[in-house]
């Protein structure tokens, strides 16, 4: 059986099909809930009124994983692209419940931290000392590139205590180091001159 919703005015506002299937603003719904409203940047709403609450929209599946899909996107400038947009604030991605990556609304990216104090800003709490890794298929080299114009800088500090130690390694093994005092040792873990080889 197929259900009509229409206005006082007399025009359709909403139908549920014969397949169970409810539309809004069409009348011909695909899936269990269609909504269309032509000319409109804002086509749904979810609203909790409750003072620090939050709206929620949970997909529930079976064996397979819930998905955000971008469909049919034929915008005139920046087509097939998903936005996550705020008015005001930050954006944050939460797997498990926990701030894993946070885009603030100064434009800086955290990841690990909810308060990047730089353009991209990784932390971890671990004890591994590899935070970030760059890698490329078997065969190619692995090109870290700056495009500035006043050169590129490696800085090691001491932010969060310890010494600014600045290590070199290869396959884990360290080759070269640069002390807090500025001394460099190659071969060495403690160099006592401004250039100390050892090996």
């Amino acid at each position: 059986n197929l259900q009509i919703f229409r206005s006082s005015g007399g025009s359709e506002r909403m139908r549920i099909d014969s397949a169970g299937n409810v539309g809004i603003g069409t009348s011909s719904p695909s899936a269990p809930l269609s909504v269309s409203k032509a000319g409109a940047q804002i086509v749904g709403e979810f609203i909790n009124p409750t003072a620090q609450q939050t709206a929620r929209i949970y997909a529930t599946c079976g064996t397979q994983t819930g998905q955000i899909q971008q469909k049919g996107n034929t915008h005139a400038s920046d087509p097939n692209t998903l936005s996550l947009v705020t008015t005001s604030g930050d954006i944050s991605l939460n797997p498990s419940g926990v701030d894993r990556l946070r885009v603030t609304s100064a434009g800086r990216v955290g990841i690990g931290t909810s308060s990047p104090s730089a353009p991209l800003h990784v932390y971890t709490a671990g004890t591994s000392n590899a935070i970030a890794k760059i890698e490329r298929a078997t065969g190619n080299t692995a090109t870290l590139t700056s495009g500035a114009s006043t050169g590129f800088t490696i800085d090691s500090d001491n932010t969060n205590g310890g010494n600014a130690v600045t290590r070199f390694t290869q396959n884990g093994t360290e080759r070269m180091r640069i002390d807090s005092s500025g001394n460099v040792g190659i071969g060495t873990s403690s160099p006592s001159a401004p250039l100390t080889l050892s090996g």
